[in-house]
């Protein structure tokens, strides 16, 4: 069968951003004819979308997120981890895809990420009374894997901390300080892509966090483009709009990259009402004001 009606199927839907179609045909060509993307100008469409989509599922299958081949990403999608030889087989149901948390707002979502990408469900874990009591009572007092990638953090281990982070999100993928670890490790260690995606995932699952946002934004300031990146500070401005820092990096970046004065002028004058008289922000804005209004 040729592959050829597949392709141009697949070239309408990604043109269309039907990415549920496109998502479906690119794995049903790879199953049925590997290697049939990769030879074609689709190769890095249809695997930034897999990565996109299917992030928690990649990381599952233990896949770096550095591969680029869309053979390898739809290979560890259709049957698991590529280390076949050497796969831990689970004993365990395989775990469900659920949507993320329901009810929120597309536009309080960064343009990176959309809304229906399936996550993983916490599994059930079978617990009796028996195996209570047989658990030693110092492994009570055991730090978590999110405390253990913390605590690797700030001893500068960022592979430890990425390590201790993946799992805790095995153990619930739906933990959005969990992503947010594994995307300061990312971070640090040089792998922007991977950090950029991972802190999307953070802010699908808790939205409204400032912290969160602000990660995304020191993260988005060395991925996107100028334009997207000022987009990306306007809506941030629009959900957090009492926050000093993203009205002073708003500010910035209206005065020093756009040069649009009477703009920034406005955000100083915001500034300078919400953080306290007296405080570093509140004089800087002051002497910003003072130079505009000397040009």
């Amino acid at each position: 069968l040729s592959t050829k009606p597949l392709i141009g199927l697949l070239r309408v839907s990604l043109k269309e951003k039907d990415e549920d179609q496109a998502e479906t045909l690119a794995l049903a060509l790879e199953k049925t004819h590997p290697g049939t993307i990769d030879s074609t100008e689709l190769k890095e469409d249809i695997a930034n979308l897999l990565r996109r989509r299917r992030l928690a599922d990649l990381l599952e299958a233990d896949v770096s997120t550095n591969e680029k081949g869309v053979t390898a990403l739809a290979h560890a999608l259709l049957y698991g981890s590529p280390k076949t030889e050497e796969a831990v087989v689970s004993s365990g149901a395989k775990l469900p895809n659920t949507p993320t948390i329901p009810g929120v707002p597309a536009q309080y979502l960064p343009e990176s990420t959309t809304m229906d990408s399936p996550v993983i469900e916490d599994p059930l874990i079978p617990f009796n009374l028996a195996d209570a009591f047989a658990i030693p009572a110092e492994e009570e007092n055991e730090m978590s894997s999110l405390e253990k990638s913390r605590m690797a953090y700030l001893n500068s281990s960022y592979s430890e901390a990425l390590f201790h982070a993946r799992e805790a999100l095995k153990a619930n993928p739906s933990d959005a300080e969990a992503w947010r670890s594994s995307s300061q490790a990312h971070f640090q260690m040089g792998e922007e892509t991977e950090a950029e995606m991972t802190i999307l995932e953070a802010i699908r699952h808790n939205p409204f966090d400032l912290e969160t946002r602000m990660d995304y934004l020191r993260i988005a300031r060395e991925t996107l483009n100028s334009r997207r990146y000022l987009v990306e500070l306007e809506k941030a401005k629009e959900i957090f709009p009492e926050s000093t820092e993203i009205l002073w990096e708003l500010a910035r970046r209206y005065h020093l990259v756009e040069k649009m004065p009477v703009t920034a002028s406005i955000l100083y004058r915001e500034v300078m009402k919400i953080a306290p008289e007296g405080s570093a922000l509140h004089e800087q804005s002051k002497m910003e004001l003072l130079k505009l209004k000397s040009l």
